[in-house]
């Protein structure tokens, strides 16, 4: 904070994408301590950032994107305590959006389905993603471009009517990616 103090003076807008979680195996690898690691590194960076940047550099972003996942509505390997964080972390900037209605500062979570990124790799294990290649062709997957559009859109000021709100970035695959379109695409599916 103090180098951003020296060198820019404030932050206009903060992009929150940390993230880090204890992967769950097996039904031992439930723990609270698992839980509040997993709530430290995804949950609390968004809203401990902020009110920092508040406290040392005089001011809050005038736009704060935190990146989510579908992780909190859907089943995802492995995923028990990340879902849980990331439900968290939408409900804090909810409310976080709520204390600061009188400010200018618009807040938005942006949720993503799978973006093949080296997180991605590192949640789910590149078995996955081989496996996944025919049943989701590549067409579907959505891009870091994609979800840098929708977070540009959120800060340029086109939508400062919009605060806390949780804005999926899917290309509507939540609606329809299901066991219904699986069978309907059986015969372009490798089964």
């Amino acid at each position: 904070m103090e180098v951003l103090k020296d060198r820019v003076g404030s932050v206009d807008v903060f992009i929150s994408n940390a993230t880090g979680a204890v992967l769950i195996n097996e039904l031992d690898d439930l723990t609270e301590r698992a839980l509040m690691k997993t709530m430290q590194y995804s949950a609390w960076p968004t809203i401990d950032y902020v009110l920092k940047m508040k406290d040392r550099l005089g001011s809050y972003p005038r736009y704060i994107v935190a990146i989510s996942s579908a992780g909190p509505d859907r089943y995802h390997v492995n995923y028990d305590m990340m879902a849980a964080s990331k439900a968290s972390q939408e409900t804090l900037c909810r409310y976080l959006s709520y204390r600061l209605r009188d400010e200018e500062v618009f807040i938005n979570i942006i949720r993503t389905l799978g973006v093949r990124t080296e997180a991605f790799q590192t949640t789910f294990g590149s078995e996955f993603a081989e496996f996944i290649k025919p049943l989701l062709p590549e067409q579907r997957m959505i891009d870091e471009e994609e979800v840098a559009k929708a977070t540009l859109a959120l800060c340029s000021g086109m939508m400062d009517g919009v605060r806390g709100q949780t804005i999926t970035v899917d290309r509507g695959a939540v609606f329809y990616d299901n066991i219904s379109r699986i069978y309907q695409e059986r015969d372009l599916l490798d089964f």
